[in-house]
């Protein structure tokens, strides 16, 4: 009888462990999926494939994953140089969302990026680089 209850205590722990790995290998899963259709969209909005503000993922075959692009001009200031000056640099701040659309999965991910929008005032312009 002892015996019986130390085993049915045993497999009930390891059952209780088992589902909990289940749990968390899905989720570990869901990260990753997330990660690399977030990179991709990323990618393809940098490269300017992608022109539009929001969208899914059913050509890739991931119906239930939405995305949203927010992207707002700033300006980065620089510390004064040796000389005093200090530089000013137009930039692009770039953040790509992605959720999935089951409104009980609370689950977002995000990436931001940060692109020149103009040249630095030092850097040569396109038309006088000589061949």
């Amino acid at each position: 009888m002892v015996a019986l209850a130390i085993l049915s205590l045993s497999v009930t722990t390891l059952l209780v462990i088992r589902n909990n790995s289940i749990e968390q290998a899905g989720r570990a899963r869901e990260l990753r999926r997330t990660k690399i259709l977030l990179e991709q969209k990323m990618g393809e909005i940098v490269c300017g494939m992608e022109k539009r503000r929001s969208g899914g993922f059913q050509e890739e075959g991931y119906q239930n994953y939405v995305w949203s692009v927010d992207s707002k001009e700033t300006k980065v200031r620089s510390s004064a140089d040796p000389a005093g000056k200090i530089h000013e640099i137009g930039m692009t701040k770039v953040v790509v969302y992605i959720r999935h659309k089951d409104a009980q999965n609370k689950f977002q991910q995000s990436m931001e990026a940060y692109f020149l929008a103009e040249n630095p005032e030092n850097a040569p312009e396109e038309d006088k680089k000589t061949p």
